[in-house]
């Protein structure tokens, strides 16, 4: 399907594969370089279309920290280059325009780029506007004078367009702003002004394109806005949309995939460029259902997409792609393929919170098929255990029944890692506290008796973090989701005394870490990054949250409902910016199959999985009808060694064991 060709303007393409805008600038000059030039033009030589990545409109604008300028001053020998060889090679190319001066990545302010507070739009008078419609046009031209075959214009990425289009960034009363209309305007007059220039060039075929967002996070752009868009969008203003998706089947908020909702949108004659885990020529033609063209990118540059391109990854590039990572230096999580168990509560345990003969057989049988089970919530102390028949991990007999069935995982190559709670209100403590915790909630107020009995439980933490580093675990979660004393802190109203009071908690961990050499050993946190997705004032605390506690932790397991929405993904980014990207990032919530894993593993997320491990040994996922006849077979559930309690809570939550 890729393989066929298209016409766009006027101009043939030799199939349907376009290589994705890519801002290789990792010559650092502000230019594209020759070094930079043969790297697009060896990657690209198989597509029909090469898009140029980001060029800023002229060095005021550019967004990027020593990013690609179109300018007439600049050494432009690079570009002449790419375009002489890209054509031999049959191939278009199209250079993409952007206005950044709405940000800048060198910025003290970048982290919260994301506020309408650190956008310029709103300040800009009417010449000013007027200005840089004309850069845009200025930028046309000279790219029609280069040689180009088109260019796109970059309404994504939180550009200059797209702030324009966005609700949340565009407050404006007047024209340029308030209704959906105004908001498009911006953009629909920079489109005709092309048009008029074409014109006047002599250049009727030069494809002009639009990278646009079809969604932002709740209060900015939403796929109603993209359709209203793209129904007023003309074919002789415009060529093709090229959207830009984290994920090629992205889904919006009902659940429908978002490529195919916007396509029934376009006028028949301008062409769809999806985007987003283009994998593989498999992945292409699936998405190609639905869309014109598709666009590549990293696997394009690393091979991955073509295995038999006859070239190396250049040491620049690899470096550019942080292929060589700099994590911490835990050997766990340097597996290929690894295989993890998330974390399950069986409810099964014995009744001093020792692991149960049902429990023992349980993940005996599955460790042989795992290379690492993240055990579900255990109590730190006795006062705080709400969970009926859950484990605990606060007396040596507790750490003795683990050392058993740790000592099987070892057998069997696999290691583990043990969840902590604290049950909280849930708890067996004082009137007094729970009131506190209710008033640390609500109001964002704490006293200092308050303090010092948090103290005490945080030191049960910490007994607990040692116990577990005796008994064999590889390492301790934390679940910040869950409904008990650390997932209600994290509720709390007051911002600052969320993060200092986690902070000291890790803070405990790391230091006994460090003072008793626990080397290799694992501090983590579980939080649902859909969570902090609806609200401003939230993105910028998970933002503040992850940079002041990353120093202390090892990794961040993400539980999400689903990976394929742009609460999941757009907030998943976020954090992963947030720690520098020097922690390892776990996530669970909709992974399914084989591909489901490939699309974490090029997203640098490592995939973990609960049910396929509950109702197959071997962690093969299953069909659902396969999974009802488990259910409502006793045999089957017995012979898959799941507890019988266990088995009961699985058949009154049926629904969520078979999705």
């Amino acid at each position: 399907m890729f393989n066929e060709v298209l016409s766009i303007n006027g101009q043939s393409l030799k199939n349907r594969l376009v290589m994705a805008p890519i801002s290789l600038n990792f010559s650092k000059k502000g230019y594209l370089t020759k070094e930079e030039a043969n790297i697009l033009i060896n990657r690209s030589k198989r597509c029909g279309m090469l898009i140029l990545g980001s060029h800023a409109l002229n060095t005021k604008v550019c967004g990027l920290e020593d990013g690609w300028i179109l300018d007439n001053q600049n050494d432009n020998l690079g570009i002449n280059y790419l375009i002489k060889q890209a054509h031999k090679n049959n191939v278009r190319v199209i250079i993409q325009l952007y206005d950044g001066e709405q940000q800048k990545e060198n910025n003290d302010e970048a982290i919260n780029r994301y506020s309408r507070e650190t956008s310029i739009i709103n300040h800009l008078n009417e010449n000013k506007i007027h200005e840089k419609i004309l850069a845009f046009i200025k930028a046309v031209a000279l790219s029609i004078t280069l040689g180009f075959d088109g260019v796109e214009i970059h309404g994504a990425n939180s550009f200059l367009i797209q702030q324009f289009l966005s609700p949340y960034y565009n407050q404006r009363t007047d024209k340029w702003g308030g209704t959906q209309s105004n908001r498009e305007l911006f953009l629909k007059k920079i489109l005709q002004a092309i048009k008029r220039l074409k014109c006047l060039m002599n250049r009727d075929d030069f494809i002009v394109g639009l990278r646009m967002i079809p969604e932002e996070l709740p209060g900015g752009i939403t796929i109603e806005d993209s359709i209203h868009l793209l129904k007023n969008l003309s074919v002789n203003e415009l060529n093709y949309v090229h959207l830009s998706l984290r994920l090629w089947k992205q889904k919006d908020k009902n659940g429908n995939l978002i490529v195919e909702k916007l396509a029934k949108s376009l006028d028949k004659d301008i062409l769809l460029i999806n985007s987003g885990q283009i994998l593989n020529p498999t992945i292409a033609n699936q998405s190609l259902e639905y869309c014109h063209l598709v666009s590549i990118g990293k696997s394009l540059l690393t091979k991955s997409f073509f295995e038999d391109l006859d070239c190396d990854i250049e040491r620049e590039l690899a470096d550019f792609l942080h292929l060589q990572n700099n994590f911490k230096p835990q050997k766990i999580f340097l597996r290929n393929n690894l295989r993890i168990m998330g974390p399950l509560s069986l409810m099964s345990s014995n009744k001093e919170g020792t692991i149960s003969a049902a429990e023992f057989s349980f993940y005996s049988e599955r460790a042989k098929n795992i290379d690492l089970v993240i055990f579900g919530a255990t109590a730190v102390s006795f006062s705080g255990k709400c969970i009926i028949n859950g484990p605990d991990l606060f007396k040596n007999i507790h750490v003795s029944s683990f050392q058993k069935l740790i000592r099987k995982f070892k057998e069997k190559n696999c290691y583990s890692i043990i969840q902590l709670y604290h049950a909280g209100r849930f708890g067996k403590n004082s009137i007094y506290f729970k009131n506190n915790l209710n008033k640390l909630i609500n109001q964002g107020e704490i006293d200092s008796n308050f303090v010092q009995e948090l103290f005490e439980i945080y030191c049960s933490f910490g007994k607990s973090m040692q116990l577990a580093f005796s008994a064999g675990f590889k390492g301790i979660e934390i679940n910040l989701t869950d409904p008990y004393l650390l997932g209600n802190i994290m509720k709390s109203n007051n911002y600052y005394l969320r993060i200092l009071l986690i902070k000291s908690l890790l803070k405990i961990f790391y230091n006994i870490k460090k003072i008793n050499d626990y080397s290799n050993f694992l501090i983590g946190i579980r939080i649902n990054p859909e969570n902090f997705a609806c609200e401003m004032n939230e993105r910028i605390f998970i933002q503040e949250f992850v940079m002041e506690i990353h120093p202390y932790i090892d990794y961040i397991s993400f539980n999400v409902n689903d990976y394929q929405t742009i609460n999941s993904l757009a907030m998943i980014e976020l954090i992963k910016k947030s720690s520098q990207n020097k922690l390892f990032h776990l996530i669970s919530g909709g992974i399914r199959n084989e591909q489901d894993k490939e699309y974490m593993k090029n997203f640098n997320l490592i995939p973990m999985q609960v049910r396929p491990f509950i109702f197959n040994n071997n962690a093969h996922e299953i069909e659902r009808e396969e999974k009802l006849n488990i259910l409502n077979s006793r045999i089957k559930m017995n012979e898959l060694r799941i507890p019988i309690s266990f088995q009961k809570s699985m058949k009154e939550s049926r629904e969520w064991y078979v999705e």
